[in-house]
Parts: structure tokens; sequence; C-alpha cells
């Protein structure tokens, strides 16, 4: 306590500005948990000296000391992840931007930790009432197995926390692969506008004909495009993306894609009636700048999906229809054409030599497509390396919980050997002891890896203000890590497939044994 008050004193004294409610909790319980400790361990020896250190006193003690420790060392396993999770959420920021924080990186691996203890502290309530319907069965293998499996935690704690952490770690690295995935596409989408984009200086009537007409084309949307529009409310001017297009056809085009728009609102009969992405405020006389020309506008709804990237940055779009457009602001030509597409017509448009040689009127300057978008992101150094770790990780976290679960049958092996033993010579058919170690382990090992893939999946949203996945996307900073549980439920059904490989494994190795050592093994048992 003394050293608890030293340390924090000073804090207080130079560390500028107030501290928050989770500050006062870490402290409270950096100081309560050894002080707790300490207070317990003082009264048992002033008690053990005051008393006669023999009998069922003594064995008593023993056991409340055993059992103090192990709460004293669980308390403080959680207390150091909820700190690794506070830390993370107070200091996100700095650390995405750049700083390196190893006690956040691990993060992740003291959540699982202390999910692991969890887990130690609850699997024989199950795996009990599991044992007591099977004790109604025929047969004593799926009851005994079932009966030491709920004692399994006190004796093989280091296998089951390896469990946990290596489901943690495969269903986390899954979760974000998945997200980087989902995202990296999402970004395309938002970079291109469509499947295909065709830029020309113009797109005439003939020139979108044309276009239709390309095998594997399924339609074709003229639009004017400008990046350099403006949308002005009083003295703020917000920079926008202008898309000048047919809003019902535009929305047909990108119906059952990641960019579906809703109902295109209806006009109001004076000014520009548009459609706006997040990120735009509504409030006020607004006014859209393009081209040299103010055009009022006089309506404005707000639609999620319209959300664009340009140059690799999140950019505002705005919707307004191509024919009220034209005739506010003539020189507002059509000069994009976007089309769907299947993936060969895509990239036969793509990589034409001469991009003019698609249209009549040769005015094309190039062609993109999602698919394109999607491999200039993945092609690059650092999302090729992070996919190469991501997989290296997922393996050696594969090889951590198959090494796991052949510890457990390791650290269970000779009292279930000794046990096997005793049941052969009261008549246990030839075949049991394997059952008794599926019924054994399989139900420990199921457990972990469940709350192991549960913490993997949950991880991302723990430690979402420190990541930032946007390098790897090709999108906008920040983008939500969501909760994945497909990840969650890949993960434990790895774990307990890697749990059934390693109790083949270890049959096979018992087969292979002679019987004299069998009996020798039960014998020194």
């Amino acid at each position: 306590m003394p050293i608890v008050v030293l340390a924090v004193v000073p804090v207080l004294l130079l560390v500028t500005g107030t501290q928050g409610a989770g500050t006062w909790v870490e402290v409270a319980l950096v100081a309560l948990v050894p002080a707790l400790a300490a207070t317990a361990a003082v009264l048992l020896r002033v008690r053990s000296l005051e008393h006669d250190d023999s009998g069922e006193d003594a064995v008593r003690r023993a056991r409340v000391v055993r059992v103090a420790r192990r709460v004293v060392a669980e308390l403080a396993v959680v207390a150091v992840a909820a700190a690794a999770v506070a830390t993370v959420r107070s200091r996100g920021g700095e650390i995405a931007g750049g700083r390196t924080d190893w006690y956040a990186a691990l993060t992740p691996v003291l959540v699982a930790a202390a999910a692991a203890l969890l887990v130690l502290r609850l699997l024989p309530v199950p795996v009990r009432a599991a044992a007591r319907v099977a004790a109604r069965r025929r047969g004593l293998v799926g009851f005994l197995g079932l009966a030491r499996a709920a004692r399994t935690g006190a004796t093989a704690a280091l296998p089951v926390l390896a469990v946990v952490v290596g489901a943690a770690v495969l269903a986390l690295l899954a979760a974000l692969t998945s997200t980087i995935g989902e995202q990296r596409e999402v970004s395309a989408w938002r970079t291109v506008g469509a499947e295909v984009r065709v830029d020309a200086v113009r797109v005439d009537a003939d020139d979108a004909a044309a276009l239709a007409a390309r095998p594997g084309v399924r339609s074709v949307v003229r639009a004017y495009v400008a990046t350099g529009a403006t949308l002005v409310s009083g003295r703020r001017a917000t920079p926008v993306l202008l898309l000048g297009v047919d809003p019902a056809e535009y929305g047909r085009l990108l119906a059952d894609t990641p960019l579906h728009l809703g109902a295109p609102p209806a006009a109001t009969g004076s000014g520009l009636t548009l459609l706006a992405g997040p990120g735009i405020a509504t409030d006020g006389d607004l006014e859209l700048a393009v081209r040299g020309s103010r055009v009022p506008v006089g309506r404005l709804v707000v639609d999620p999906g319209l959300a664009r990237l340009a140059a690799g940055q999140s950019l505002p779009a705005v919707l307004v229809p191509l024919d009220d457009l034209g005739e506010l602001v003539p020189s507002a030509q059509p000069n994009t054409a976007f089309l769907a597409a299947d993936a060969s017509a895509a990239e036969a448009l793509r990589t034409l030599r001469e991009p003019g040689t698609a249209t009549p009127s040769g005015r094309v300057t190039g062609v993109d497509t999602v698919a394109a978008a999607e491999q200039r992101v993945a092609g690059r150094a650092l999302p090729r390396l992070i996919a190469r770790t991501y997989l290296v990780g997922a393996l050696l976290a594969g090889v951590l919980t198959l090494l796991a679960v052949v510890l457990l049958l390791a650290a269970t092996r000779p009292e279930r050997a000794a046990l096997v033993i005793r049941l052969r010579t009261m008549g246990l058919p030839h075949g049991g002891e394997r059952g008794l170690a599926w019924t054994e382990v399989l139900p420990v090992v199921a457990l972990a890896g469940l709350a192991g893939a549960v913490v993997g999946a949950a991880a991302p949203s723990l430690v979402e203000a420190a990541v930032d996945l946007a390098p790897f996307t090709g999108g906008a900073p920040h983008p939500a890590l969501p909760v994945v549980p497909l990840a969650a439920a890949g993960a434990g059904v790895l774990v307990i497939v890697l749990g059934a490989l390693a109790l083949l494994l270890d049959a096979a190795a018992a087969r292979r044994g002679r019987l004299a050592d069998h009996l020798r093994k039960g014998d020194t048992a």
C-alpha cells in the first residue's frame, strides 16, 4: 500500500487535467488487490502461529491458503486485462497514429487469459450437469469421462489457457481478415461508383448505345461527375463529389450492391432537389457551386449509402438529376458512363489498348472497374505483408491449439490409464478407453474453444479505437470493426476438429503400445 501511494501521488501532482472514473477504478484495483492478499496472508500466518499446525486444522488452513493464492492470481490477471482494455480505449488515437504500445498490443491475449480463468471456474457446472444425465443411462464410460472432465480444470490449467488463447487468436485473425476483405470491396465500389466506370471528355447518346451493345454489358447510365463542386451554406463551403445522373436509372444500376440507394426524393418545384451523402449540413439556405455557377437548392435529403472516395479520401457525394442540372448549368454535360457488366466484359473494357475505340466518338480517356480497384489496394506491399502475417499467425495459433490439446491429454493420461486398467478387470469392453478419453477431454476443449472464439470475435470492438484498417482497405480512415459471428463459429469448429485430431493421434499411439506397458502404468498409478 505505501508503494501504491508513493506511485499515485506524484502522478496526480504532475499530470494536468482531470482524471476520469476509469482511472480511479484502476488505482483502486491496483491498491486493494495486493492489500487484501497481504491482509489475508498475515491473518492466516498469525492464526497458524497461535494454533497447533497438526491434524485437520492444518490441512484446512493449507487449503484456504491455496484457494486465496489462486483467487489473488486470478484477480490480478483480470485487473491487468481490464487495464489493458482501458489503455487501448483512452490512448487509441495515439496508437492508431503510429505510437508503439506493446501493452496495448497484448490486450486480446490478456482478455483471452481472463476468459480462460472464467472457463476454469465455470467448467464444472455444465459438465457435472451432463454427468448427472449420463448417470441415468447404461454404461459407465460416459459418466466417468464427464465426471473426470469436471475435475480437469484443477490439474490442466495451462492447456486450457493455451486452447482459449489459440481459439481467440484464430477468431481475431479471421474477423480482421473478413473485415478487411469487406471494407476493401466497399472502398472499391465507392471509388469506381459502379461495376464499371468509363471516363470521357463527353459521353453522347450514341456512345452509351455502343457501350450497351457490348457483350456482357447489362445496362449503361450516363452521368456528369465533378470533384470540384462545393455546397455553400452561408459562409461555409463543403467540397462534394457531384453526380449528375438520372436517380431512378442509377438506383436500378446499383441495386443489390454495396452502394444501394434509397428512393429518389420528390422535386419541390423550386431549386434543385439533391440526394446527399453523410457529413453534409442540411441547415440554412444552400447553394450548389459548380463550374462557376451557383444554383439554389430547394430540397436536400441525406442518404447514408451515398458516400464516395476520391484519391483515397472520403468525400461527401451529391446526386442531382442530370436533366435539371443541364438546364441550370448548360456546360455540365455527361462525361462518365456507369455500367453494370459481368466480370469478363468489365475486364475486356479495362484492358483495351486504345480506350477511345470503345465508343464511336473516341472521347474515352479511361476505364476503371471494381475488381481492378480492389487489386490495386491488395497488391500494395503493406496489404500483402499483412495478409501473409495473418496467415502465419493463424497457422501458429492452430499449432498452439493442437499442442495444447496434446498437453491436456498428456496431463490427464496417467489417472485415465489407471482407471482403464481397473475397469478392464471389471469387464470394460475393448474400445472403452477411447470413449473415456473422448468424453473426458472433448468437453473441456469445446468449452475452452467456445470461450476463446467469443473473445476473438469481440476483440476487434475492444481495440477499435487503436486500429485503423484504412491502409489495408484503401478507404476512409478508421472503418468500423464489427463483430463477425461467422469468424467465432469457424474458430470454435476448428478448435473442436483439432481436438478430435489430437484424440485420434493419441488413440493411434495407445494402440501401438504393448499390453504389459499399460499394465505397468496402471500398477505405477
